[in-house]
């Protein structure tokens, strides 16, 4: 009886321990699997975490940031397939390019050479992954 109890709990650990490290390669998986909607919130906080923006100019970012979210998306549908990592690494930077040049007629020289900065530092905190 103590050997079936103790198979028992080994399968159940087993089976915990894996679920457990399937979760978190999950949420390695940063941003990639959010939807347009919830990348554009977290990319909003953290650019006012960095950098003033009163209520107009936070609203101009939502869309700036919203509407780069989905190209981003619609890009990634046709392009995940191909599975051209040097094709979808050219399409992510021009996106952010894109993108970059928008926020900064929003936020100016100053506060957009700021924001970049602080992005750069916490991409390299995270051992250089990329989060926008």
């Amino acid at each position: 009886m103590k050997s079936v109890m103790r198979i028992s709990l080994v399968l159940f650990l087993s089976l915990f321990v894996t679920g457990a490290f399937a979760q978190q390669r999950g949420m390695g998986q940063g941003m990639r699997n959010q939807d347009p909607e919830a990348q554009t919130k977290m990319q909003v906080d953290q650019l006012k975490k960095i950098v003033k923006v009163d209520k107009k100019e936070e609203e101009k970012v939502k869309e700036i940031f919203l509407k780069s979210n989905k190209e981003r998306q619609e890009k990634f549908s046709g392009l995940r397939n191909t599975g051209n990592r040097e094709e979808m690494r050219a399409a992510i930077d021009e996106l952010n390019k894109k993108r970059d040049e928008e926020l900064k007629k929003v936020l100016g020289e100053k506060r957009m050479e700021k924001y970049l900065e602080e992005i750069a530092k916490l991409r390299g905190q995270r051992g250089g992954q990329r989060r926008f």
